[in-house]
């Protein structure tokens, strides 16, 4: 981008401790030189993100001629940057958390950021990677020169994911405050829970720090037993899933100890890698435990027991119609016209979990049919 109308393009980034730097071009425009990066201030103060992880992204947010930044944080909140300047002399007065109603908008953990018109209708929308390969698309419902938003909905593609998460994590309001504490699955092993104040402890089963070193979690929470509290249910890299009961509505949450759920005699096993998930399948009125794995199955566990008290015996593997879009982690996106046919396509790059390199890859938007 060029950040002080010279006609050169310049350079700006975020870092790891939420500081915004610009690098101004002392080259030419063909062949950049960068001079020395230089922290990027709002209200005269060098700039520093809440949430750490700068990622920003340049746009003209209210289509004033002047360009601004938005900047993706680590707990997935994206603040704006409104450009009061000149265009040779940007100045930012103030940033500006992006809400949802009253609360603030989320894309996902280490938020990374695009703005775009995906659905064609003549404003600009946001696309938001997050840190666990999954894109939440925010429609833009105001105008162009002053969005809005109401709600994300997570993109899917035709097909099984071309990966799947190596990593967890999860948020949610324990003790129904409206705070929400993130879960992840850390690389000691431990689940490390983020809660108020962005304190970290590491959850407690039976009494003890729970922890599970052969590869990854992936978590769902559920009020397994119907009693009003949340419990959790880790999925792991062998295709076996733990079962932590909740013991109290408070936060951080205490579990009795882990219990592998079993399908019959045996310990249930739904695929390798998996991500459980719990919902009605067949209608019935019972909790089911559905699980995506690695083998680009959809394995169903039909409850053959009680919604309080589920019991499984069986299962059924289902080829993925449509999932998530999920391609790694650590993810960065871009929108552009790749092909030409006038829709904006995803360009989407992420570290692969199975060899940790770097791999690009292209989500084709479909005509919609009539």
């Amino acid at each position: 981008m060029d950040y002080n109308a010279d006609g050169k393009k310049d350079l700006i980034v975020g870092d790891t401790g939420g500081f915004l730097y610009v690098g101004i071009n002392e080259g030419t425009d063909a062949a950049p030189v960068l001079g020395k990066l230089e922290k990027i201030k709002v209200a005269g103060k060098e700039f520093q993100c809440e949430e750490d992880r700068a990622k920003p992204a340049v746009v003209d947010w209210n289509n004033d001629g002047k360009f601004d930044i938005l900047v993706g944080q680590e707990y997935g909140t994206v603040c704006l940057l409104l450009n009061s300047g000149s265009p040779k002399e940007p100045k930012f007065d103030k940033a500006e958390t992006l809400m949802i109603g009253a609360k603030p908008l989320n894309g996902g953990m280490r938020a990374d950021v695009a703005v775009a018109d995906l659905n064609g209708d003549g404003k600009k929308d946001l696309i938001c990677a997050d840190e666990w390969a999954k894109i939440n698309y925010f429609e833009n419902v105001g105008t162009d020169a002053a969005p809005r938003f109401e709600k994300s909905v997570t993109l899917k593609a035709k097909g099984p994911p071309i990966e799947y998460r190596a990593g967890a994590s999860w948020r949610e309001d324990f003790d129904g405050d409206g705070q929400i504490m993130y879960i992840r699955h850390n690389n000691y092993g431990f689940i490390q829970l983020d809660g108020k104040d962005r304190q970290k402890t590491n959850l407690q089963a039976g009494g003890r720090e729970f922890k599970v070193t052969d590869g990854k979690l992936r978590f769902c929470v559920t009020d397994w037993n119907n009693d009003g509290k949340k419990d959790m249910l880790c999925g792991q890299e062998n295709g076996t899933i733990y079962l932590l009961i909740n013991t109290t509505n408070q936060e951080p949450p205490v579990f009795e100890k882990e219990v592998l759920l079993k399908d019959g005699d045996n310990v249930l096993n739904g695929g390798p890698a998996i991500v459980p998930t719990v919902k009605d399948s067949n209608g019935d009125g019972k909790k089911d435990l559905v699980c995506l794995n690695m083998n680009d199955k959809t394995r169903v566990f039909l409850n053959q027991g009680t919604d309080s008290a589920p019991v499984f015996n069986g299962y059924t593997d289902e080829v993925v119609p449509e999932s998530e879009i999920c391609g790694g982690y650590r993810s960065r996106l871009t929108v552009v016209d790749w092909n030409k046919d006038g829709l904006q396509d995803i360009i989407y790059g992420v570290e692969s979990h199975r060899d940790h390199k770097a791999r690009l890859y292209v989500y084709l938007q479909m005509k919609a049919s009539n």
